[in-house]
């Protein structure tokens, strides 16, 4: 296409031109189309309005129909002549008939309204009518109709109201007449009901009457009785019957039906006291009309907007393309290539000299990315996310999605590598982002030594399966393509998915958990946990007890099922927090080293021996139980081989004999003394010397331990077993099991059942 002469040639002052012309047609379109919104909304309120008042009106005039009928029920009720035959069918003489008969056609004559009106009495099964007389309720003419009504049952009469088609004989011939017809019970002051009442109105009087129109009119009303069938006039183009059956009682609404000349506004309502529906119609045209008189006057508003918005936007790119041209003049100094500002786009000139800034920019993305990424995971960036992330679409790595997985990675080189250990850090670096940038979308840094982390781009704001499943599968590939060239094993930690402003808090929780991986099940892969942890942590002071004792006993299998059982039941299968966890470690240790001191026993060696609070070494909490186990037996073979130095005198070792032959028995220091042929202050002495406690204190803790024992067995009582291991009460037995076990004989047996 020929490029015209002038401004217009220049794509500066296109753009800016379009903007303006933008800027000012887009408010003044918004602001019509809500105009006419409401306008519109406004002249369907007033439609509605009015249609809504029309069927009130109706309404209440059915209501008064239905309440004058009502009353005429109640007359008939309380009429005794009415009444004396209700009750005494079988009494009544003929004149007595003629004069209720005649009393009903006085009712009956005053009104137009009326086509006749009948009593079913239902003691003698006969009808008395207004014109005809006393029939047999076989014989009547309208006996169909009866007969329906009684199928309905008595408590139906008090609700039918309805129109319908009645079979009258003028001469010779029979006529259908179209008939409101009113069912009512009497008397309705009594219980049970001794005849029923048929009130049959005409039904265009009717309409008539409650609509206060002439039959010209009625048009715009549509009349239906409880059945939903048509009372007035049927509609062309109308399923009246369909709108009334899906209305419910109290219910109204406005529609929209029909095409052409037939398109109507349709208000229609329920009554919920009688059942009648009302629609009301009102034609399309109404609406329409007004709608394209005010088309016509927004059209005529924005031509004039139109007209103004070119010229003020001419005007206004005009004004701004002059600082544009004065950059493209003095940048044409700095570029390489030269442009003619007349024939050219004033956007090249300035893409081109900026071009190599870029370039140089280019240069510096991995260390300008890896500066930004170790800023997020560090602190919450000051600048939006909108912006964090178009900088990294700058440096290399689009982001689609708003949300990011935090996954920490921690290698362990063997000690042979660790000369070449910033040439390994920098290998296993480069084979991580290789392999995620495979799969996901990634950005990461070096935290340290053979230690990574990185951001993986994911659309969904919680982890799912098959992002799990494929994440699983990408750190095992580079944990196998580790462990082949560079013989290094691995750990993932995956902190859960964030923002932006929030991947601080997602790497703080996977550092936090990697500290702790001795902790952590022996996958390779562990998952940050965002669950609420434990407020209370109950150190288990049993299991400490149990196992000093195992330990002081030499009971190597006993210690073992301790610690299996102590880690599957804290560590392996629990949600502890982990620090709490390592605490619990380190003053179980801790406290078997002390108590060893307590005996008496020289820790030094071992301590240097064991190195029993290096947890660290370990790289999953399955490694951390062998390593425990191992410095367990460590120390049962040092307490083993010191007692094997020791020389027990043959008093002490008759003692310990006499102990645990007579533990059952309540026997005291002084018992004890006499068996061996010394005396108690004597015995004391050595005992303490040579086993490291009081003869009662010894006494008592073996008296516990063979209670322990017995505890397994839940067939024996508390009072049972404190017998059987030499105390006279079960209180005794439990205050002392509560000061040296630090729990109770009964929480002592749930805990290990």
């Amino acid at each position: 296409m020929k490029k015209s002469n002038g401004l217009f040639r220049k794509n500066v002052f296109r753009k800016h031109l379009a903007l303006f012309l933008i800027t000012i047609l887009v408010p003044t379109c918004l602001f019509l189309g809500v105009y006419m919104y409401g306008y519109s909304s406004n002249v369907k309120e007033s439609i509605e309005s009015a249609s809504s008042n029309n069927l009130d009106r109706v309404s209440r005039n059915v209501e008064l129909f239905f309440e004058n009928t009502d009353q005429i029920a109640l007359q008939v009720s309380l009429n005794p002549s009415i009444a004396g035959m209700l009750n005494r069918p079988f009494e009544q003489s003929a004149y007595d008939l003629f004069v209720i008969k005649e009393l009903l056609r006085g009712w009956t004559s005053y009104s137009s309204l009326f086509q006749s009106l009948y009593i079913h009495v239902l003691q003698n099964n006969k009808v008395l009518t207004t014109n005809e007389g006393l029939y047999k309720a076989s014989d009547f003419y309208d006996a169909a109709f009866m007969d329906e009504m009684k199928r309905f049952g008595l408590d139906h009469y008090d609700l039918w109201t309805g129109i319908r088609k009645l079979q009258e004989s003028t001469g010779p011939n029979e006529v259908d007449l179209d008939v409101l017809t009113f069912v009512r019970v009497v008397p309705v002051t009594e219980q049970t009901p001794l005849g029923v009442l048929y009130i049959n109105f005409r039904k265009d009087a009717f309409l008539q009457t409650i609509e206060h129109l002439s039959p010209n009119s009625q048009g715009n009303m549509v009349v239906l009785d409880p059945q939903n069938r048509l009372a007035s006039e049927k509609v062309e183009g109308l399923d009246a019957e369909r709108i009334a059956s899906e209305l419910q009682p109290g219910q109204a609404r406005t529609d929209v039906i029909g095409r052409g000349a037939d398109k109507y506004f349709i208000t229609a309502s329920k009554s919920s006291a009688n059942g009648w529906t009302l629609l009301h119609l009102t034609p399309y045209e109404v609406y329409s009309g007004q709608m394209r008189q005010l088309l016509l006057k927004v059209s005529l508003i924005f031509a004039g907007v139109l007209s103004l918005g070119i010229g003020m936007a001419y005007l206004f790119a005009s004004i701004l393309y002059g600082p544009w041209k004065r950059v493209e003049e003095r940048l044409q100094g700095y570029v390489l290539k030269t442009f003619d500002a007349s024939k050219g786009d004033v956007y090249a000139v300035v893409d081109h000299a900026i071009h190599n800034l870029i370039d140089t920019i280019r240069h510096n993305e991995p260390v300008l990315r890896d500066h930004l990424v170790r800023d997020l995971f560090h602190h919450a960036h000051p600048e939006g996310d909108r912006t964090v992330l178009d900088r990294f679409a700058e440096w290399g790595v689009p982001f689609e999605h708003p949300h990011f997985i935090v996954v920490v990675i921690s290698g362990e080189l063997r000690t042979a590598d660790r000369d070449n250990e910033s040439r390994y850090n920098l290998v296993l670096y480069s084979l991580a982002e290789e392999l995620l940038n495979s799969r996901f979308k990634s950005a990461g840094t070096v935290l340290g030594k053979v230690q990574y982390a990185f951001l993986l781009n994911t659309a969904s704001s919680e982890l799912q399966e098959a992002t799990i499943q494929e994440l699983e599968a990408c750190c095992q590939e580079i944990v196998a393509k580790a462990r082949e060239h560079l013989d290094v094993s691995m750990h993932f930690c995956i902190g859960g998915v964030r923002p932006l402003h929030r991947v601080h808090e997602a790497y703080e929780q996977a550092r936090r958990v990697m500290a702790y991986k001795a902790f952590l099940s022996h996958s390779g892969i562990f998952y940050a946990n965002e669950s609420n942890e434990p407020q209370q942590f109950e150190y288990p002071a049993s299991y400490q007890k149990l196992l000093l004792n195992s330990l002081m006993t030499g009971n190597r299998e006993q210690a073992e099922e301790l610690i299996s059982d102590l880690f599957h039941r804290y560590i392996h299968n629990s949600r502890y927090p982990l620090p709490k966890l390592q605490q619990m470690i380190v003053m179980l240790m801790s406290h078997i080293m002390s108590s060893l001191a307590q005996e008496g026993y020289d820790i030094g060696p071992l301590i240097d021996e064991a190195g029993l609070l290096n947890l660290q070494t370990s790289g999953n909490s399955v490694e951390l139980q062998t390593f425990i186990s191992n410095q367990l037996k460590s120390v049962m073979d040092y307490l083993e081989s010191v007692r094997e130095q020791r020389q027990i005198s043959p008093y002490i070792r008759k003692a310990l004999t006499f102990i645990e032959e007579k533990y059952t028995d309540n026997i005291s220091i002084s018992d004890i003394a006499a068996s061996i042929g010394i005396s108690s202050g004597h015995l004391s002495r050595l005992f303490k010397a040579e086993v490291g406690k009081p003869p009662l204190e010894y006494l008592t803790e073996y008296r516990l331990e063979q209670g322990k024992q017995l505890l397994v067995d839940s067939t024996q009582s508390l009072h049972q077993i404190s017998e059987a291991i030499g105390y006279n009460d079960v209180h005794t037995f439990i205050r002392f099991f509560k000061k040296y076990e630090g729990t109770t004989p009964g929480e002592y047996r749930k805990q290990w059942m």
